[in-house]
């Protein structure tokens, strides 16, 4: 049986780097950022994912059974079973046809299962990765602010109120909130949560050698600090505190206590590494 390892997230948190990275790190592993996404660009294995996935999934079949799809129907009260069954078809040929013994798959809306990853996969881990709300949402408005402004299908999950007169920033905050509360809820032997700012920028690198050690799970592995970059997800972007006073009382009013839980504070009037 494979030992399988799953990163989640809200974006922006250099998932995209670990996924594709750990396997130059752990023994015997397999990662991939996204292994079921079509992307026609040079250089880009594209017709191997065909081959573990099929075309039609990659295509127009996630529209209609793609992770995010089955994760969302989940939210909104999908039967347990039949989103575990959903899930173990998208991956079963995928899996079977690595040759590693584990593989580790970083895609954000793994977060959405976490109460159910042991059921689906027996034995199977999940480590989230989260960021200061205030630079997630200050990263996400730089990267595509025409198109973020939140996930709809998720606020119908647990009906949030004012959802269409919320402003973007306002949606962002309780986006965050959701999925960090989800996350934190579920830590348990087989869920780990740790936070960007720890992974990418602590200077003894503990927890991202905690991180690589949970996803090893027994497997040598080499030098960790080769999965940092400063420039993921970070590059370009604007300081949060270039959107005003407002913006950070926003996020406190939607996501406040649950920075507290995760250590960051609250008061902080400088961006960068959280405290």
């Amino acid at each position: 049986m494979k030992d399988l390892v799953f990163i989640a997230s809200g974006g922006r948190t250099g998932t995209n780097l670990f996924g594709n990275g750990l396997k130059g790190v752990i023994e015997d592993c397999w990662s991939q950022h996204e292994p079921d996404n079509f992307v026609l660009k040079r250089g880009h294995p594209t017709h191997e994912r065909i081959a573990d996935f099929g075309l039609a999934h990659m295509t127009l079949g996630k529209l209609k059974s793609g992770l995010r799809v089955i994760g969302t129907r989940y939210l909104n009260g999908a039967d347990k079973a039949e989103t575990i069954a959903a899930l173990r078809v998208i991956r079963a040929n995928y899996h079977s046809r690595r040759p590693e013994g584990l593989i580790v798959e970083s895609y954000s809306q793994w977060w959405m299962v976490a109460d159910i990853i042991d059921e689906i996969w027996p034995g199977a881990r999940m480590v989230g990765v989260v960021r200061d709300p205030r630079d997630w949402i200050a990263s996400w408005l730089s990267h595509d602010p025409s198109r973020r402004k939140g996930w709809e299908p998720m606020a119908r999950s647990v009906r949030c109120e004012g959802w269409g007169s919320m402003s973007q920033v306002e949606r962002l905050a309780w986006e965050w909130n959701r999925i960090a509360t989800v996350l934190l809820d579920n830590e348990g032997p087989g869920v780990r949560t740790y936070r960007f700012e720890d992974l990418m920028f602590e200077p003894e690198a503990k927890a991202l050698e905690d991180m690589v050690r949970f996803i090893a799970k027994g497997r040598n592995y080499g030098e960790v600090s080769k999965l940092r970059n400063a420039r993921v997800n970070s590059s370009g972007a604007r300081q949060w505190t270039e959107y005003g006073p407002q913006f950070a009382q926003i996020v406190d009013r939607y996501a406040g206590e649950t920075m507290e839980r995760l250590g960051y504070d609250r008061q902080v009037t400088a961006t960068g590494r959280a405290n």
